[in-house]
């Protein structure tokens, strides 16, 4: 009796699993279908020009020969930000 009972309640989840990774997937794709495609990192990347500078290139504040960072800093006034909901 515990046999069949067991049995039976591994059919049952098993059932829900795979009705649950269906719906998952079908929304996924319906999603996508239904988003603007953006970029992947296998798409077509247009060339870069010389003169336009990469993005996501970080520089140090620091003077740096190799990177060509500048040896000025800001100096001028900073104005600080809390949000209303903060104190």
């Amino acid at each position: 009796m515990l046999i069949a009972y067991c049995t039976g309640l591994i059919c049952i989840c098993t059932g829900l699993l795979v009705f649950a990774t269906v719906f998952t997937v079908k929304n996924y794709w319906m999603l996508r279908a239904m988003s603007p495609s953006l970029p992947g990192k296998h798409d077509e990347v247009p060339p870069v020009r010389a003169d336009q500078p990469k993005r996501g290139l970080r520089y140090d504040s620091a003077p740096d020969a190799r990177t060509g960072a500048d040896a000025t800093e800001w100096t001028g006034p900073v104005t600080p930000y809390t949000p209303a909901d903060r104190r």
